[in-house]
């Protein structure tokens, strides 16, 4: 099994206030087989034209020293609230200019940055199908199809992820796009959420899942099994949910899992709250 987390550099900063190239020095220490780092347009060209990716080379150094292989985000919409990351030169524009912006800056970026050998996968946006954010929106297949061989065409040895909101995937039934477009199709699922009354989980059964991931014609991935609260940041371990959600994930079949709340794993482990970190580092060192 290939097992891995997310990292959000942004998340780190401005949600925990904590530097972020040591957090992920320590995260990558852990042991995963992959890290998948997000980058956001809104920080790489907050000026239009002009781009700044300091942010994301310094975590990709650390990788590059450490062995450690990546999945890179691109596109519009990154792992993390609001979902959408567009800078606010955007705001204005019309739809026909966001997107010919949005090629421009996907074009520079995997230009910029394929030279690191890091990077094993170009992720191409974030459950870009599935509507979220504080509007709702999505991403038309249309775009994402452009956007897709955008990156093909700049990088083609390197492999596509397209990551889809797995709670809902029978009802929206975006996975035989995602098949068709991707290499690799990501699953995000959310069991439980420890402090969000109300919280139904997914609306597909395991059985469910587990046979779509059965007969699917591209390999896929649980891109974010729940592992932390969201909201609710008292320290404390949430072992028992790590452990209740990791076996079901097992059961499904799929071929990497990759555990969602490294940032706040690190937030309590600065805190003395060790537990989870401890049985996760077991865990990704295969212990």
């Amino acid at each position: 099994m290939i097992y891995g987390t997310t990292y959000s550099y942004k998340y780190m900063e401005e949600y925990f206030r904590l530097p972020f190239v040591p957090a992920f020095r320590d995260i990558s220490g852990l042991g995963f087989d992959i890290v998948r780092l997000a980058t956001y347009w809104s920080d790489s060209e907050k000026s239009k034209g002009k781009y700044d990716l300091a942010k994301i080379r310094a975590l990709l150094e650390v990788a590059e020293d450490r062995g450690q292989d990546i999945v890179l985000t691109a596109g519009m919409k990154a792992p993390r609230w609001p979902e959408f990351h567009l800078p606010d030169w955007l705001n204005d524009q019309s739809a026909t200019e966001v997107e010919k912006r949005l090629h421009e800056y996907l074009g520079h970026l995997v230009l910029a940055l394929k030279g690191y050998r890091c990077i094993r996968y170009w992720q191409v946006e974030n459950e870009p199908l599935d509507p979220s954010g504080p509007h709702g929106a999505s991403i038309g297949k249309g775009i994402l199809e452009k956007e897709v061989a955008l990156v093909r065409a700049l990088d083609p040895d390197r492999k596509v992820i397209i990551t889809l909101w797995g709670n809902d995937l029978a009802r929206r039934g975006h996975m035989p796009f995602a098949e068709k477009l991707a290499d690799i199709v990501g699953l995000d699922l959310y069991y439980k959420i420890p402090g969000r009354k109300g919280y139904k989980g997914p609306s597909v059964s395991d059985t469910y899942l587990k046979k779509a991931i059965a007969v699917s014609a591209r390999p896929v991935w649980v891109t974010e099994l729940q592992t932390n609260p969201w909201k609710v940041y008292r320290a404390g371990t949430h072992l028992e949910l790590f452990e209740e959600n990791l076996f079901r994930a097992l059961a499904l079949g799929p071929a990497a899992i990759l555990f969602w709340g490294s940032e706040y794993w690190f937030g309590q482990k600065k805190k003395g709250a060790v537990l989870l970190w401890n049985r996760i580092g077991e865990l990704a060192r295969g212990k």
